[in-house]
């Protein structure tokens, strides 16, 4: 368990829990889970992978639970690498490169982020890949957001959407695959 913390390397880990308004920040290095990493178990808690001055940053993880009040947020290019991804009813992913080796599961919310620099407020796309993709969750009440960038999604839908999808002027929502 750990709490506030900036990788100033490439890092390896077992596990991760995140908890209790922790905040963990990549910058341009790469944090490597080898087992499960839980992103808000009790309360909330946050990531932040890359960094608007030093680059893209890396989260590889096997099992990779974003819980409610929790956020992933990923700066434009960098990346998010796991087996399974579970975002629980009021966890958020915030743009980025999101893969899932296995499957993905969306109960909260995926979206497109706006990000910060000394130059003003950047537009952070979202892309989606996957071998399988639950988009609108167990619930049906995931949602996708398209505000301030594109959300391009490149994976087959396991079924039916039920969920909320958002897509603000100027920006698009993209599906790869079928849509049902």
């Amino acid at each position: 368990r750990i709490g506030p913390a900036n990788l100033s390397q490439d890092t390896a880990v077992k596990e991760l829990i995140l908890d209790h308004g922790a905040n963990l920040t990549t910058f341009e290095h790469k944090m490597d889970v080898a087992g499960i990493a839980t992103i808000g178990e009790q309360e909330t808690a946050s990531v932040t992978i890359g960094d608007d001055m030093e680059g893209t940053g890396r989260l590889e993880v096997g099992t990779l639970l974003v819980n409610s009040g929790s956020s992933i947020r990923a700066k434009e290019g960098s990346q998010v690498v796991t087996d399974t991804l579970e975002v629980k009813h009021g966890g958020t992913i915030h743009g980025g490169e999101v893969s899932a080796r296995i499957r993905l599961v969306n109960d909260g919310i995926l979206t497109s982020g706006a990000g910060f620099s000394p130059f003003g407020t950047t537009q952070e796309p979202l892309r989606v890949a996957a071998t399988e993709i639950d988009l609108d969750g167990v619930s049906e009440v995931g949602r996708v957001m398209a505000f301030a960038g594109d959300v391009t999604i490149n994976a087959p839908l396991t079924d039916a959407f039920h969920g909320v999808a958002v897509v603000s002027p100027d920006q698009t929502l993209t599906f790869g695959n079928l849509w049902e």
